[in-house]
């Protein structure tokens, strides 16, 4: 093989290995982004969980004085 071909060549695969380091770096970093987000999601949908049984919990009228059960159960036209 002449120089000049060796050469192509070379350069080919010095290009195709810093594509992969760079498709590497990004694959690490969009993997990283997934968890946080993954563990935001997480997050919010044990908040999302937490509010809805706490107004379960406040129709239930379990534990509350009578003032507080006779708010809840007001009639519409008051």
């Amino acid at each position: 093989m002449d120089t000049e071909k060796i050469h192509r060549i070379e350069m080919a695969l010095a290009h195709q290995a810093k594509q992969i380091d760079d498709l590497s770096e990004m694959t690490y970093t969009q993997g990283q982004k997934i968890a946080f987000l993954e563990r935001q999601l997480a997050m919010t949908k044990q908040q999302l969980s937490d509010m809805e049984s706490s107004v379960k919990d406040a129709k239930s009228e379990v534990g509350l004085s009578g003032l507080e059960i006779a708010t809840l159960n007001k009639p519409p036209h008051y």
